[in-house]
């Protein structure tokens, strides 16, 4: 069985996630809908910006929702329509549809941005990357060097989920000639399972070069190694 169906019955964001972006393109949907007949279903605009502000705020890569959404309820509500006559300029149609949705969906964003400044004091809009609190130390190194071998989903559930919390077994990794540069398996291990890592400036570790791994291998983190992993969770 696909991890994907196993899903839907954990606690997770990715089921919540889903259910936002499905709810935001039925409603966006509906609100196009009327514009064809030349009305404005506000209540199809408010309900994609609920969807849109719920999947932003669960994911930050739920943000591309709303400005999906945004670009697409303004670009489809200046279509002409022939057959229908025209109650309003379409360009201020289009316009005043977009802002409400738009101002719905960065509701929540714009009260959370606040929060986040006043208890904070730091500009986070949305859920930071690698989920550290204002001030935490974060391994970015250790992330940005899984990126150059990770394929199998495996990987993620025996050494991603386990950076911080468990200790990482070198036998967990991948043979030696997949990782970049094979001579980092042991000195990230141990870095990765101490206790206590010695915080740096950048909030990288210690046993990283000075580059980030990213940089030495772009093409390796950019398409190949995404790439290989859809296939591997496609053929699951």
């Amino acid at each position: 069985m696909p991890f994907t169906a196993a899903y839907t019955g954990i606690a997770l964001t990715e089921s919540l996630s889903v259910f936002a972006i499905a709810w935001g393109i039925y409603a966006a949907g509906r609100a196009l809908a009327a514009a064809d007949e030349g009305k404005r279903d506000v209540g199809a605009l408010v309900g994609a910006g609920c969807a849109a502000g719920l999947a932003a705020m669960l994911r930050p890569d739920g943000s591309l929702l709303c400005l999906a959404l945004a670009i697409g309820l303004f670009y489809y509500s200046l279509r002409p329509r022939s057959s229908i006559p025209a109650r309003r300029p379409q360009f201020l149609s289009a316009f005043t549809a977009t802002a409400i949705y738009s101002l719905v969906a960065l509701a929540p964003i714009a009260v959370w941005t606040a929060r986040n400044w006043i208890d904070f004091q730091v500009f986070q809009p949305l859920a930071p990357r690698y989920l550290n609190d204002p001030g935490e130390t974060y391994i970015a190194g250790f992330y940005q060097w899984m990126r150059t071998w990770a394929v199998e989903y495996v990987s993620t559930g025996n050494v991603y989920w386990h950076v911080g919390t468990q200790s990482i077994s070198v036998d967990d990794l991948p043979p030696a000639p997949s990782i970049r540069p094979p001579s980092a398996r042991s000195p990230l291990l141990c870095s990765t399972n101490t206790t206590a890592p010695t915080p740096s400036p950048r909030g990288s570790m210690p046993a990283l070069p000075s580059s980030p791994p990213s940089a030495s291998a772009p093409t390796r983190c950019a398409i190949t190694s995404p790439f290989r992993s859809c296939a591997s969770q496609t053929c699951c």
